[in-house]
């Protein structure tokens, strides 16, 4: 076992709700709230726009949208083609268009006559499983400054039910600490796990 796991504490900073730090919303999460009947979480749930965006200057020069370059993968040209429009009419029946996220990246996406960074919150929980289904992103919206929509006074207002990426952070997939530095900036336990290590 990592010792690293025992020597982690959180102290309840925030900073991690206040980085602009994207939490992925995962089937487990939609079928738990969708069972307890949490509604009223789906207004801060939207597409990342990420991974239906067809500019390349998204994340450093990154290739193009993640949900894309997977419909792009298969061969077959007319199975693209109608994964591609399938992927369009669901998000535009299923989702309300909320409006332009402020971002300082212009994210323009696969959804014809439309601006840059939309906002695409939802209808309801099964509309995110099967957007999961076919690739799509759910993310928490954050506000314009990165904030958690449900950090109040450095606590989280639904700490018992938070997405399994909130619960597994600062961790890795495989149960390690993160010592990246984007990590160490974000999360003041981290520098002091690293400051104890020999």
């Amino acid at each position: 076992m990592n010792t690293s796991l025992k020597a982690f504490k959180c102290i309840k900073c925030g900073e991690c709700c206040r980085a602009g730090y994207n939490v992925y919303i995962q089937k487990i999460d939609i079928e738990k709230w969708k069972k307890i009947e949490r509604n009223e979480l789906l207004e801060h749930i939207i597409i990342n726009p990420k991974c239906i965006a067809i500019n390349d200057n998204i994340e450093f020069n990154s290739v193009r949208g993640t949900t894309l370059a997977k419909i792009r993968a298969n061969k077959n040209y007319r199975d693209y083609n109608g994964k591609f429009n399938l992927l369009i009419r669901f998000i535009q029946k299923n989702h309300r268009y909320y409006g332009k996220n402020p971002s300082y990246l212009d994210i323009w996406t696969i959804i014809p006559n439309q601006e840059s960074d939309p906002i695409y919150i939802p209808k309801d929980f099964e509309t995110i499983l099967n957007g999961l289904e076919l690739g799509l992103e759910y993310i928490l919206h954050s506000d314009a400054f990165g904030r958690c929509p449900f950090l109040k006074l450095n606590l989280c207002l639904i700490h018992e039910i938070k997405p399994l990426a909130c619960k597994k952070f600062p961790y890795t997939k495989e149960q390690c600490l993160r010592n990246d530095d984007i990590y160490l900036l974000i999360c003041r336990c981290l520098e002091k796990v690293k400051e104890r290590k020999p």
